[in-house]
């Protein structure tokens, strides 16, 4: 076995785990990020949707409690491949809103002080903070 093949099923065997990683870390925080979104009807959980190299359309009319949109997450992440940029949209109008708050808070049924009150602390940034802690920890490892 020569030299050029070790390197060649070590870059193989390197880009597995690297897809791996990224498919794990992706898997947990979209979970994260949908089980965080507000549910009063089910459409904001249920919008949430992932795409390679572009950006989703639409939005979803249904009122289920998200169980089906994370199985079908987790489905369409594990077909990730090194090379490809993993999105993950939602193109509800408050959106925005359950993440940043209203600029003139009013109350309602789900909000209080402009945040929703299932989330006040937003759903996607707070967990791409906590797998990003988990990223910086593994890589930490490998140094």
């Amino acid at each position: 076995m020569g030299f050029s093949l070790d390197l060649s099923k070590f870059a193989k065997l390197t880009e597995k785990k690297l897809e791996k990683t990224v498919i794990g870390a992706s898997i947990d925080m979209f979970s994260g990020v949908i089980e965080d979104s507000a549910v009063d009807s089910g459409r904001m959980r249920n919008s949430w949707f992932v795409d390679f190299d572009g950006f989703a359309n639409g939005v979803s009319d249904s009122t289920s409690k998200g169980d089906k949109v994370i199985k079908d997450m987790k489905r369409k992440v594990k077909k990730f491949k090194i090379g490809q940029t993993i999105t993950f949209t939602n193109n509800m109008d408050y959106a925005i809103v359950n993440e940043y708050g209203l600029h003139q808070p009013k109350e309602s049924d789900g909000v209080s002080g402009g945040f929703s009150k299932k989330s006040p602390q937003g759903m996607v940034g707070i967990n791409v903070m906590r797998v990003q802690k988990w990223i910086d920890l593994e890589a930490r490892k490998v140094n």
